[in-house]
């Protein structure tokens, strides 16, 4: 069990370090606040675009994703 918790933070960390890629969440922010959250879900919706077509995260075994089921 506390294996299966370490993959499973360790796969979220994966996914952590794909969104910090970006460079857009680092620092400080010199743009209108109003654009903050627009820059956040673009970069979430890529990465998660990546994901679905070809650069998955690493797979858990015995885990399915129910979103691309």
């Amino acid at each position: 069990h506390l294996d299966a918790m370490g993959v499973a933070r360790a796969r979220h960390e994966t996914l952590n370090r794909r969104l910090k890629q970006w460079g857009a969440l680092q620092g400080i922010w010199r743009h209108e606040d109003s654009k903050h959250g627009w820059v956040f879900r673009s970069v979430a919706t890529i990465t998660q675009l990546e994901i679905s077509n070809g650069r998955p995260l690493f797979q858990i075994e015995g885990y399915e994703d129910q979103i691309l089921s």
